[in-house]
């Protein structure tokens, strides 16, 4: 009798451990499912996001700019110690490429416009005719080394770098650069005019409308965006 008492007790102990178990797994599988969904929202809102802002940068680089598919323009926020690209847009397939990298904030024109308002690189080497021209002048006049160099999307010969201010014009919220593959195509004084006037501003609003659909970094680039 005994033995069969507790054999009892050991079963509505394994019984009880069982359901409670179960219990937790039905618990951590819905939280599973929440986590999924959450993230299947923030993948939408950040590609949203980025589709909205290509459609702002495009009418700043065509219709504001008058530029073609030799050039590109692209926006970076402040992080830390690092530069986000928040958005680009070119015409030509191979610049419009988007990136993950976070870019250290003391290489090229967009360090140097975020501590000067503006930079601008007009004329650098011909890469066709030269690669290694070209990234010794990229490392010797913008502080951009040769494996970083290496992960450009785009070998540009001219840049300018124009800071976007608030309204009040006290603090810098993020840096515009335009870029062309070829010498004599974009000057400095246009493209900082437009960042000064509606095109910037418009830039500004939308970087303050969408400010809380931003891309975080870091879940941006596990997704590879």
């Amino acid at each position: 009798m005994l033995g069969v008492a507790l054999t009892l007790v050991g079963n509505a102990a394994t019984w009880r451990r069982e359901k409670r178990l179960g219990r937790v797994q039905r618990r951590l599988e819905e939280l599973e499912e929440q986590l999924a969904e959450l993230e299947d929202r923030a993948e939408v809102r950040t590609r949203d996001y980025y589709a909205q802002f290509r459609t702002e940068l495009a009418r700043v680089l065509k219709e504001e700019l008058g530029y073609g598919d030799t050039e590109r323009i692209s926006v970076y926020r402040h992080r830390g110690r690092t530069f986000q690209l928040l958005g680009r847009y070119s015409e030509n397939p191979k610049f419009d490429r988007k990136t993950t990298r976070l870019y250290p904030d003391y290489q090229g024109v967009v360090a140097r416009a975020w501590e000067d308002r503006t930079a601008a690189e007009l004329s650098l080497p011909d890469p066709e005719k030269n690669k290694a021209d070209y990234y010794r002048a990229l490392e010797e006049r913008w502080s951009i080394d040769y494996e970083t160099a290496r992960q450009l999307t785009m070998d540009s010969r001219a840049l300018v770098g124009c800071a976007i201010y608030e309204p009040k014009g006290v603090d810098r919220e993020a840096v515009v650069v335009v870029e062309s593959a070829t010498v004599g195509r974009i000057t400095e004084e246009e493209v900082i005019r437009a960042m000064e006037g509606e095109a910037g501003s418009r830039l500004y609003d939308f970087l303050e409308r969408e400010e809380s659909n931003e891309p975080d970094p870091n879940y941006a680039k596990e997704q590879d965006y």
